[in-house]
């Protein structure tokens, strides 16, 4: 995954260069290969609940850096 060490980089450059942002990002990352529309699901519920499980909103939809593009099939 050379893409997302060049991405990591890139972005934690930006970050650090124009607003002090230091570190940007942990130094692993977790992938998955998404199987079915089921895992699908499940794992877009776990990324749109981050906020709630740090206790920044009730709800996912009240976080304004998150949301979806298309409705999602729930």
């Amino acid at each position: 995954m050379k893409w997302v060490t060049a991405f990591k980089r890139s972005t934690s450059r930006s970050a650090a260069q124009f607003y002090g942002i230091k570190p940007l990002w942990q130094e692993n990352f977790y992938d998955h290969v998404v199987r079915t529309d089921e895992s699908l699901t499940r794992v877009a519920e776990y990324i749109l609940n981050n906020p709630v499980r740090k206790e920044i909103v009730e709800n996912w939809e009240e976080y304004p850096f998150s949301g979806l593009v298309d409705p999602f099939p729930w």
